[in-house]
């Protein structure tokens, strides 16, 4: 390579926090910089603006607002041209398909990266039709972050298996080692220390089933009365009002606790007794291998990308998604045996920690990199 460097040009389409936002970051940080460049193009400002400002990687926000916009697409081949990309690498539906027209209308290559099955992902309308046909034909490579994901994206809309590459997130569990642990969750929503304290991450989207989790909550509650049940992840609207409304209406509030977006994951996984996934489609679950990595025990639905994490009865429990009582009853058994339980997360965290290094995940990219720009060696 030479001494500059390649020009990556990395896009997504939302701001986070949130699991791609969280990949894309992990991406820029730890590439090496003598060979390659990293411009992050977002569309508007947020946590991950803020975190790649911080991090001093050139970070340009174009703002899009409307579907099929023709403006943002040329914006962004004028940013391809102004600043000799090399290799363009994309993630998330909508911006996948923005990142092929630049592409193919640059002349420039590229990656792009699903995440998991959102939204009408697979509704067979003409717009999603043309949108999966112009990335399946152009994109040099599609990452997924499972082979769950893979094998949709080959069962609905006949991608090539040869053009999908498996690349599974990594977690810098070195950072997790090194995190402040003094903070207590326990103390701030007053949680003594014997309480039970159950926990889920992710951003409050249907996807994640935290209806299915309260539902699980109620039925815990019947029989271990005191458990506290911590719901971490940003939220807004109806849905997150229904969610507070279904706690009330099982009349279990005072034990279930909405905290909001934090950035303090370590110290309170650190606190928890058990880590839930309720979800009903996952791409991967970077908060199922982050737990696992601090050596708890989890409980997490077979929603797609977490059966490749957790190996049933060995590493944690897998439970079907939509179903409250089974989730429960394994939280239960979780919490009845905590030598059985202490064994299970020394397991988990010496599964997770070999699989899922970040280290591991960016020489994965970096050797696809190198592909797509016909560099090997």
């Amino acid at each position: 390579m030479n001494n500059s460097g390649d020009t990556i040009l990395h896009l997504i389409e939302t701001t986070g926090p949130g699991g791609a936002e969280t990949v894309l970051l992990d991406i820029v940080r730890n590439l090496d910089r003598q060979k390659f460049r990293s411009i992050v193009v977002v569309t508007g400002r947020g946590w991950l603006y803020e975190n790649l400002t911080e991090t001093k990687i050139p970070t340009l926000i174009v703002e899009s607002n409307r579907a099929n916009d023709i403006s943002f697409l040329f914006k962004l081949i004028r940013i391809i041209h102004n600043n000799g990309v090399s290799l363009i690498h994309s993630h998330l539906g909508h911006m996948n398909f923005y990142a092929v027209l630049a592409g193919l209308l640059s002349g420039t290559p590229v990656v792009v990266t699903y995440h998991g099955l959102i939204d009408d992902w697979d509704r067979k309308n003409l717009k999603n039709r043309l949108r999966h046909a112009l990335i399946r034909n152009c994109a040099r490579c599609v990452v997924t972050v499972s082979n769950y994901l893979k094998r949709e994206l080959i069962r609905v809309w006949k991608f090539d298996d040869k053009k999908i590459r498996t690349i599974y997130n990594g977690v810098d569990f070195d950072a997790f080692d090194n995190a402040s642990l003094d903070h207590s969750i326990r103390d701030e929503f007053g949680i003594s220390k014997g309480i039970p304290l159950i926990g889920m991450i992710g951003n409050i989207r249907n996807s994640k089933g935290y209806d299915i989790y309260i539902q699980a909550a109620a039925e815990v509650l019947r029989k271990i009365p005191n458990s506290r049940f911590l719901i971490i992840g940003q939220g807004q609207g109806k849905l997150l009002d229904d969610l507070k409304s279904l706690a009330e209406v099982l009349n279990i509030s005072n034990n279930v606790i909405f905290t909001g977006f934090r950035s303090d994951v370590a110290a309170i996984l650190s606190q928890l007794d058990v880590f839930v996934l309720s979800s009903t489609t996952e791409g991967l679950s970077i908060a199922t291998i982050e737990a696992m990595g601090m050596r708890k025990p989890v409980v997490v639905t077979e929603s797609g990308g977490p059966e490749e994490i957790v190996e049933h009865g060995f590493t944690g429990f897998l439970v079907p998604p939509f179903d409250p009582i089974v989730l429960a009853e394994n939280i239960m058994k979780v919490l009845s045996d905590k030598a059985s339980a202490k064994a299970m997360g020394e397991r988990a965290a010496h599964s997770v920690r070999e699989r899922f290094a970040i280290g591991r995940s960016i020489d994965c990219y970096v050797k696809l990199y190198r592909e797509c720009l016909g560099k090997h060696g």
